[in-house]
């Protein structure tokens, strides 16, 4: 019967290693994953910001060239400028959604890591009254051998 709990207990304690190992390796991954939206998002603002400033120094020289353009050239502009801010916000609320998932990783890697340390427990546990019962055992043997 301590065979079969110690045996059960390291099933258990090896399952929960594993949990763990899958946890870590899905939170690498989405901290990988993560790391390359957010390098793409920073590209996309750069660029985003680059096109933006175009449009802007385009607008200035469109107002010198000719009034009656100024107008379509103000218009582009400020859709340039307007769907950069909706990349922004986009790029904004990616960085929220990362670091949620991020501490939500975090959590599932401390319970884990928590589940793991009270089977640890348990099974020293065990071990410890296995062995008291093996001395107990060996105690009443030999008092019984002296009979």
């Amino acid at each position: 019967e301590l065979a079969d709990t110690k045996y059960n207990l390291s099933k258990e304690i090896d399952g929960l290693k594993k949990e763990l190992d899958d946890a870590r390796r899905h939170r690498d991954e989405a901290e990988q994953n993560l790391s390359k939206a957010m390098a793409e998002l920073n590209a996309k603002v750069a660029f985003l910001e680059g096109e933006k400033a175009r449009a802007l120094q385009l607008l200035q020289e469109e107002r010198f060239k000719d009034l009656n353009n100024a107008d379509d050239a103000r218009k582009q502009a400020n859709g340039a400028s307007e769907a950069l801010e909706k990349e922004i916000a986009n790029h904004a609320e990616t960085r929220h959604r990362a670091k949620v998932r991020e501490e939500q990783l975090e959590m599932t890697n401390l319970a884990a890591s928590q589940a793991l340390a009270q089977a640890d427990k348990r099974a020293q546990d065990e071990r410890k009254l296995a062995n008291d019962a093996r001395a107990k055992a060996m105690d009443l043997e030999a008092k019984y051998n002296r009979l």
